[in-house]
């Protein structure tokens, strides 16, 4: 599959968005009661997300590839290491 371009404007809004009617849906919808360790690994989980898409924005940025898309036809120019 081939891999287009990101388009970070349309990210940031999106999430916004996202955001934005996901909290106005819980707050119109669903009366929660969570202990305070449920909120500190709801949060947690969180976290663990925007920490994902944001190593994945920057790699995108900075041009990182995978070795299979590279310039080179994907050769792998280190020999293998042997334990």
């Amino acid at each position: 599959m081939k891999k287009h371009p990101l388009d970070l404007t349309s990210l940031i809004f999106g999430l916004v968005f996202l955001l934005v009617a996901g909290l106005w849906t819980v707050h119109r919808t669903i009366d929660i009661e969570l202990p305070p360790a449920g909120w500190f690994v709801a949060g947690g989980l969180i976290l663990v997300g925007l920490l994902g898409i944001g190593s994945i924005v920057r790699g995108v940025l900075r041009g990182d590839r995978p070795a299979a898309e590279s310039e080179d036809g994907g050769a792998d120019t280190q020999p293998p290491m042997h334990g």
